[in-house]
């Protein structure tokens, strides 16, 4: 009814401009006549077809815009997201924001911070404690919901190494428990019992012989340091000695075990044999033992 409206009212405009025209005799061609009439139908028949665009369905399932996210996806999919993935048709965040359904925007919001916990999750934490309610509420909310999907898939990867216990399956569990460490979602002793799963998994697997990549060997050194224990983390370096002499990770851990055990003797001696081995750091690792050793007056030449 109301575009019925406009083009009346459109119409008795025109005609009445077309008699004050000849009124004081001036001509129109026949051209700019049809224009005049024309325009505005044209314009309400391109705001009608915006209007049916805007009017269609949105997929009321996350899967259907991006199937990598699928909880039923192996560990691998969700690993290589962003680099490697399939998908129907994608959508840009900043329009994903104006889809008509709230549950996909959502859920793309969580999927966005779970892709990237280690950076979302401290300001989350941080904004759990903001003076405003609502910011708290909305802080409080999204970490639950990363928790919960967090926790769905540990479990299915628990079931999945309980059906079948594959290496392969072994290794999506002890990485993902990595990945839910250090999201720092995980709190307190929570926490520690995710770092006590992923020890003790690990070092089955190690002692078995079953894997030996050495960025096992390193993320298990360093949660045993996290955990104080130093017995088990000489057991680990043994091994690594063998397995990965003077590698920059390996003369690391050896670092940080010395300095944390307070052994200033073996220290000394140990940067020695690094300094003579000529063991290369990157210049990130390179500071960090700088920092590390500057309290015991010790430069390291490497």
């Amino acid at each position: 009814m109301l575009l019925v409206i406009v083009l009346v009212l459109h119409i008795v405009l025109v005609l009445f401009s077309l008699y004050k025209v000849n009124k004081v005799n001036f001509s129109l061609t026949r051209s700019l006549v049809v224009v005049g009439f024309l325009l505005p139908i044209l314009g309400v028949l391109i705001w009608y077809w915006i209007f049916q665009e805007r009017q269609r369905p949105e997929p009321s399932h996350f899967d259907e815009i991006v199937p990598w996210l699928s909880e039923d996806q192996p560990l691998e999919a969700l690993e290589s997201a962003i680099t490697d993935f399939d998908v129907k048709g994608i959508v840009p965040f900043r329009e994903a924001l104006l889809l008509n359904t709230s549950s996909v925007r959502r859920e793309l919001l969580i999927d966005l911070i779970f892709e990237s916990a280690e950076r979302f999750v401290p300001l989350l934490q941080t904004a759990r404690l903001n003076d405003d309610v609502e910011v708290v509420h909305y802080a409080t909310t999204i970490l639950s919901e990363l928790t919960a999907k967090y926790d769905t898939k540990l479990r299915q990867l628990t079931e999945q190494v309980r059906k079948a216990p594959t290496v392969a399956n072994q290794l999506a569990y002890t990485r993902f428990l990595d990945l839910y460490i250090k999201s720092h979602i995980a709190e307190g002793h929570y926490a520690q019992q995710l770092r006590h799963q992923y020890i003790s998994r690990v070092k089955t697997l190690l002692q078995e012989g079953l894997v030996r990549e050495k960025g096992l060997f390193v993320t298990l050194g360093n949660y045993l340091i996290e955990a104080g224990d130093f017995e088990s983390l000489s057991s680990l370096l043994l091994d690594m000695d063998k397995q990965f002499p003077f590698a920059e990770e390996t003369c690391l851990l050896h670092l940080q075990k010395l300095y944390l055990e307070k052994n200033q003797e073996e220290l000394s001696l140990y940067l020695e044999t690094v300094r003579q081995k000529r063991v290369y750091f990157s210049a990130e690792n390179r500071d960090f033992v700088t920092r590390l050793l500057s309290s015991q007056g010790e430069k390291i030449y490497v």
